[in-house]
């Protein structure tokens, strides 16, 4: 299988190479392309560097590359500091060629035609006009069966008219971009000049002052309410005139903050409380979600599970444990679907956080195992999602910084946090499972060390729902 891999932003000696990447990054943030250029880019997650896996773009690349027999030899062109890289450059009938984007996303969106326009810029100025521009995408209906079958994985729209549309401003963008280039090659201008969009911004948000809980940014889906309350120097929630409160959120959330005691609808919150029945039994999924479906009847970005906890509550507070975790790189569904149908045999309620995610997972293992479709379904009929009394404000703690997931309610209404976990998150769970099923794992991952990561693995999914425990026995004695 052919390796593809982008040019690299820098060439040898002091040339400078822009790509069509680095050109989407500078129009969202110049200093996010600035340090990217003297090498200071922060990575796009703490993980990436401990648990490298080939990414989804590349992989899908590979795949498509590999059956173009009757490519041109030279997908790329080189314009002034830029390089434009096709994947695949093909004779297009009657005359002149196409050029071909291939990507891992299952419609052509709006970044791939900007890609595109780039593309477009550098080949015409290079007197290689292309006659047909292709984006050449995944394929959401299709379904693995067998080896993947690149024909159907992969949707190919013609966006030539689309681009065109686009392609007097990009050209108008690369000019000016070039010109600045020239007279300042590694922008060192924005080495500390926050993009439009700083708060949310990896590079730019490292230079924000710290926020504590207080702060207007912390506003419960403030949106552009924010940047208009900053714009008029107000930096406080507590200062937020009533009159411009937009949401009967924001005013629970004001009144905490100045009371510095949680806000609780009891009334509310029992009959939340009053849903759940013995033995409840608390539900997390750990999952996998990649491109190409790894597994037979699995479409592109489907949710895979490979690791399930169940913590189950008896009526006298008694706790027991199970979990299941997929050896990697094996397909174990049918039995991961049988276990748990058995850990959750005879449970009362199903608990899960943002439960919309752990129904959807029980569906397409009935669909996987039709012997276990009659448990689950029962399971499915009995979920309760944890996550409705914080969603609708039954209960905030000012703690919480504005945020409702359970990485912040745990440790604003318990003793508990995910401080100190190896695997800490969801991402990096589906990074370290993707790690250890890479054929190219290192041997020193493949013993003990691999072995622990897998118990980090089961740890973190166990703290889940162990943290589910917790927070509905705090709900319970904040209701009485």
């Amino acid at each position: 299988m052919r390796n593809f891999r982008s040019p690299l932003t820098r060439t040898t000696g002091s040339e400078l190479r822009i790509t069509a990447s680095d050109y989407l990054l500078y129009r969202r943030c110049p200093r996010s392309l600035h340090l990217r250029l003297i090498g200071a880019a922060p990575p796009s997650h703490p993980a990436d560097t401990r648990y490298p896996v080939p990414s989804d773009r590349l992989e899908v690349r590979d795949l498509a590359l590999a059956h173009y027999s009757k490519a041109l030899t030279d997908p790329s062109c080189t314009h002034g500091p830029f390089v434009a890289a096709a994947d695949v450059r093909r004779v297009q009938k009657p005359s002149g060629h196409a050029v071909i984007l291939v990507r891992d996303g299952t419609s052509v969106k709006e970044s791939y035609l900007r890609e595109a326009a780039f593309v477009d810029f550098c080949f015409t100025r290079c007197g290689a006009k292309p006659q047909r521009i292709y984006v050449q995408h995944v394929n959401k209906a299709y379904r693995r069966c067998g080896p993947i079958d690149p024909d159907a994985l992969f949707v190919q729209a013609d966006v030539t008219r689309r681009v065109a549309t686009i392609a007097p401003q990009t050209a108008e963008e690369l000019e000016r971009f070039s010109e600045e280039l020239e007279a300042d090659p590694l922008l060192t201008r924005y080495h500390e000049v926050l993009c439009q969009r700083p708060r949310t911004c990896p590079s730019c948000s490292e230079l924000l002052p710290e926020r504590d809980a207080g702060h207007v940014s912390r506003l419960h889906r403030g949106g552009p309410l924010v940047d208009e309350l900053l714009g008029e120097g107000i930096t406080r929630i507590v200062d937020i005139p009533p009159d411009r409160l937009r949401h009967r959120r924001h005013e629970i959330q004001q009144n905490s903050l100045r009371t510095e005691t949680p806000y609780v609808d009891a009334r509310a919150l029992r009959t939340f409380l009053d849903r759940l029945a013995y033995p409840v039994c608390y539900l997390d999924f750990e999952a996998l979600c990649t491109a190409i479906p790894p597994f037979d009847h699995v479409r592109p970005w489907e949710h895979v599970p490979f690791l399930y906890s169940v913590h189950r509550e008896q009526s006298d507070r008694a706790i027991s444990h199970a979990h299941y975790l997929m050896e990697p790189g094996k397909d174990s569904r049918v039995e991961m679907a049988e276990r748990l149908a058995s850990d959750l045999d005879g449970c009362g309620s199903v608990v899960a956080y943002s439960a919309g995610f752990e129904r959807g997972v029980l569906k397409r293992l009935m669909d996987v195992c039709p012997d276990a479709a009659v448990d689950l379904q029962h399971a499915v009929d009995r979920v309760v999602d944890l996550l409705e009394p914080f969603h609708e404000f039954a209960v905030y703690h000012h703690r919480q910084r504005g945020k409702v997931s359970l990485k912040y309610v745990l440790p604003a209404l318990t003793d508990l946090s995910y401080s100190g976990q190896t695997v800490c998150d969801g991402y990096t769970a589906n990074l370290v499972y993707r790690y250890l099923s890479s054929d190219e794992v290192p041997a020193e991952s493949s013993g003990p060390a691999g072995a622990q990561l897998l118990a980090d693995l089961v740890s973190y999914c166990a703290l889940d729902t162990m943290a589910m425990v917790h927070v509905v026995r705090e709900l319970r004695r904040m209701a009485s």
